[in-house]
Order: C-alpha cells, then structure tokens, then sequence
C-alpha cells in the first residue's frame, strides 16, 4: 500500500523518469548525447537572457549571441562565480514569483539565497540513479539528513515541518538529524536502524561515517540492504569500504549541490560517476593541477545557471571537455575560511588534520557569524 501512495504522490517525477529513459535509450552516441544538448541549451539560454536580468545584462555586457552552434562554443563565455549571483539579488527575480526559495548551506559562511521552480527533474534523476540498486518509490528509507535551515521559523517552521512529515510518511522515509553527531544520538540511531530495517539508507557522507564508527561495536549490520547512498562530500577509498562492510551493502556515492542539484551517481558495480547528460554538462578546466567543475544546468530553473564555478574539483575518466563520466569527486580544496582579524585557513585542512588522530571518528566545522566551531566526535 506505502509503494502506491509512494508513486501516487510523486508521478509527475515519475513520467519524468519514463522520459529520461526513453532519451537515454534513444541517444547512445556522443554525438546523439551532445546534439541534444546543444538544443536544450539553446532553450534554456533565451529563457535566461530573456527572463532574467542579471543575464540580460550578462549578454550585453559581454556581447554574447542569442544562440550557440556548438557546445565548445561556451568554452570561451565568462564564468559565473557564487558572488556575481549574490551581488545584487534582485537581478536574480523574473517577472514573476518563484514556486519557492532555496539557500545553499553556506559551509564557508557564504550561503546562497535564490528563488526555485517546483522542478521534478532533480527528484527524477535521483530516482534514476537509484535503480541501479534496484531501490523503487515506496522501499523503506533511513534518512540521514539536515536542511533544516531552509525551515524558515516560527509558525512557517511548523508548517514546514509539519508537511515535510508527512512527505516522509507518504515516501516511507524515516528521517533523523545528520546534524547531531554526539555518540548517545547516533547509538539511539543504531537501535531505530534495527527496528525499523530499512531497505536503503540516504545520508550525508560524514554523518554515514559516523554513525558507523560510533557502532563500532556492532561490527556489521545483519539484515540485508540494498544500498548506501551517501552524498553531500566525497568519501576516500578505504572510508567506503569501512561503511559498506558495516552496513554489509555498496555504497553508492550521489553528486549534487543544493543550487546545481543532482549531476552525478555511482553505481553497485561501476565505481565512476555517470552524469546525468540530458539536466547538466560538466566542464572540466584545469586550474593548478586540479580539474574544476564549471556547472551548466540544461533544466529550465527559476534562476539558471551557465558556466557556474561551484568550487569542486573532479577527477575525470576522459580529456573530453564535457565528460560524461568522473573517475572521482575530491570536493573543494580551494575553500577558505576567513576570519575577521583578516587569518584565513583552508577548509580542508581541518579534517585532514583530525583524521590523523586514531581517536577522532569525525569532525563537524560550522562557520556562523564570523564565529568558528569545530565539533569532534570521539571514541
């Protein structure tokens, strides 16, 4: 019965998924893939520059054409970085008003705030990447998950939450903060994971770490899953293969971010990133020895994006300009915390530091307010 009301809920995403089916069947060739996305670009980049000020602004300033005659043709356009958006906002906002807004988590204290369609193509490529496990609308998911700053507050919070409860009863997800890592909670977690037996477990990368490492003492999970999707940060080789043997499932490792949504899966059995090629092109540019993700959403979006530096670096399994698979994700090593006093330190530099100590199990940063927190978990 949850399976019905699971697909009931969600099918206009579902159709969405049929259609992504049927064009992945139909265009099998890089050229077949990248003809498509010519065209689909041509769209979404008229609805941007007609639509959008900041991007009528962005093709005058620039002198760009109304229309491209080759995906290379975009290799020479301007990138757009996190602070030409957040500049002047209401740049940002179209003649009419958005379905909703979104704000990025803002790890670096940056956060981006921007107005959202109500799109199903995010949901509809996560649920592609999912069959690969054999995971359907309805199986039984434990959720590790946070975003509870896009709750908003007082009665609207409630609200919010309130829907998003019963979202989650609809899609049999059971939901648990991703954000509290003290070890009491994620051992309460262990007992709720074994009650409840969930047929896949959703999570953000560190907070599967974790949880696993705060249950060392249960060694491994008994009953059979069908898959770990972690996301939110990449994981090292010998951490996937720590929570895969806990769980006693592959983990499968989902690419996004909450302003380019969901670019990339793995699978169970093919360690590389496939993206998705019909919603995105990845653009690959070489930048001190690292391979930057330039972002370009094919997806009609209340504010597009086109050739956005989302800050990460890739690995990718070819020298193509617009790979359509990644070897690895490494994230983003080029984030820098400043302080007031003018002292800034990279990001990074914080975890890999921790995980020198044997008895750190994970590390949570938070910049707020100028301020900086830095939470261990230990054994």
């Amino acid at each position: 019965m949850r399976k019905i009301l699971a697909y009931l809920f969600k099918q206009a995403a579902y159709k969405a998924c049929v259609r992504k089916a049927f064009l992945y069947h139909s265009c099998r060739t890089v050229d077949e893939i990248n003809q498509y996305r010519l065209e689909r670009f041509n769209e979404m980049w008229k609805d941007a520059y007609m639509n959008v000020p900041f991007y009528m602004n962005f093709k005058e300033k620039n002198k760009l054409p109304d229309s491209i005659n080759e995906l290379s043709d975009i290799k020479s356009w301007p990138i757009v970085t996190k602070k030409d958006l957040q500049l002047n906002p209401s740049l940002l906002r179209r003649k009419e008003a958005p379905d909703g807004y979104s704000k990025t988590g803002g790890s670096t204290g940056e956060p981006l705030h921007f107005g959202t369609y109500h799109s199903r193509e995010t949901y509809a490529t996560s649920l592609i990447g999912r069959v690969a496990l054999d995971i359907f609308p309805g199986d039984k998911c434990f959720l590790l998950w946070g975003h509870q700053h896009l709750y908003g507050k007082g009665l609207k919070r409630q609200f919010v939450v309130m829907k998003r409860t019963l979202q989650d009863w609809f899609l049999n997800y059971y939901r648990f903060s991703a954000y509290d890592l003290s070890v009491p909670l994620l051992k309460s977690y262990y007992d709720k994971l074994i009650k409840i037996k969930p047929d896949y477990v959703i999570g953000f990368s560190p907070s599967v770490l974790a949880f696993c490492r705060a249950n060392q003492e249960y060694k491994s999970i008994s009953f059979k899953m069908k898959g770990i999707i972690c996301t939110a940060g990449p994981l090292q080789l010998f951490e996937k293969e720590e929570i895969s043997a806990f769980f006693n499932a592959p983990v499968i490792m989902e690419y996004g971010s909450v302003e380019c949504g969901v670019m990339a899966y793995t699978t169970g059995t093919d360690k590389e990133y496939r993206v998705f090629p019909d919603t995105h092109i990845l653009e690959t540019k070489l930048e001190n020895g690292y391979y930057k993700n330039i972002v370009t959403r094919l997806t009609k979006e209340y504010v597009p994006l086109i050739r956005y530096d989302i800050g990460d670096y890739l690995v990718p399994s070819s020298e193509e300009d617009f790979p359509l698979s990644l070897k690895d994700v490494i994230g983003r090593p080029s984030d820098v915390i400043k302080f007031p006093n003018g002292t800034s330190i990279y990001f990074a530099l914080i975890n890999d530091v921790a995980k020198q100590v044997e008895k750190v199990l994970s590390v949570q940063t938070i910049v707020k307010s100028g301020s900086l927190n830095i939470n261990f978990l230990m054994k």
